[in-house]
């Protein structure tokens, strides 16, 4: 069994390097994985490495690069790594044994820790503690997976850099991944989740996950008006590529039931950030909200009282995510 490592970058180079060289620095052997780097910029020092196959994949978006990377690899299994993140030296041993005893698998995901610009340790912010939390000890999925299992494991899909996927899996899906712009994590969860095979996840923190501010999901907000304009973007790219997921699982009633609930919730963000729900709309939805997290009955009263004032609580809300 051999593994694929596909390195993501697109338009950032400043961390790149260390993300390479922790794939290049593993224990497995030599002959049991390959490093595939797809990405739209030269570098000099990756592009110098020995054993590493380079990719350009300018002008692609973020699911063509990926399709094309696994249709160059020559792995029975593929792990993503993203540029700004780096690998523990075991884990690619560790994702071998995990699909060596179990061959049918279709996904194993695994826990991560944090670290600053400089590669040290970092806090673990909110949503990171959370994920934590709900990963109180290893889950196994055997298939067929039913929709209350998938609905409690969508909510959170992981990280990129900490998802190992059957190749095969992933070719099969190769017209949908190629729509893809953005939420690559949850595409990536809902291939494994449509697969024959089960679905494992681990505690283990096998990836560093790099908090830096050229990362939108976990860098700084410095302006408040232009994190509500690429949030927006950025909900707009997830909703596009929930419809593409939507459209891969049409022959699983179960999933379309999740997708089309997680669709609604997204359109509705979006149109409360346009500020194009009535108050009264909203007035009526925190009243039949008590069973909600106390956070979006918050936000719902907040939104009844001001619009704006609900976006200036959501922009701090996001700022201490992580």
């Amino acid at each position: 069994m051999k593994v694929s490592v596909i390195v993501m970058a697109h338009g950032r180079r400043d961390f790149l390097r260390y993300a390479v060289d922790s794939a290049l620095r593993q224990t497995a052997a030599a002959a049991d994985y390959e490093v595939v780097v797809t990405k739209d910029f030269s570098d000099p020092y990756v592009d110098a490495l020995p054993g590493v196959r380079l990719l350009d994949s300018a002008g692609m978006g973020t699911g063509e690069m990926i399709a094309d990377a696994a249709r160059a690899s020559t792995g029975d299994l593929v792990a993503f790594l993203d540029d700004d993140d780096v690998w523990e030296t075991e884990k690619l041993a560790r994702v071998l044994s995990v699909f060596r005893d179990d061959p049918g698998l279709a996904y194993y995901g695994h826990g991560q820790s944090v670290i600053n610009d400089a590669g040290r340790p970092a806090p673990m912010g909110g949503a990171m503690w959370r994920r934590q939390r709900r990963l109180r000890s290893d889950i196994e999925v055997p298939s067929p997976i039913g929709g209350s299992v998938a609905d409690w494991l969508w909510a959170d899909p992981g990280n990129d850099s900490s998802i190992t996927l059957q190749r095969a899996a992933l070719l099969a899906r190769e017209p949908f991944l190629r729509q893809i712009r953005a939420s690559i994590d949850t595409f990536l969860l809902w291939t494994g989740l449509l697969s024959s095979g089960g679905v494992r996840f681990s505690r283990e923190p096998l990836t560093r996950l790099r908090v830096h501010t050229e990362n939108f999901s976990r860098g700084s907000r410095a302006s408040f008006q232009a994190y509500v304009s690429q949030y927006r973007r950025m909900q707009a790219d997830h909703l596009q590529s929930h419809r593409v997921v939507l459209s891969m699982a049409a022959e699983a009633p179960w999933a379309q039931e999740i997708l089309q609930r997680r669709i609604r919730d997204i359109e509705h963000f979006l149109e409360v950030a346009d500020g194009s729900v009535s108050r009264r709309q909203m007035l009526d939805e925190l009243r039949t909200s008590q069973g909600d997290p106390a956070g979006a009955r918050v936000s719902r009263a907040l939104y009844v009282l001001s619009p704006s004032l609900a976006l200036t609580a959501n922009f701090l809300n996001a700022m201490a995510r992580w």
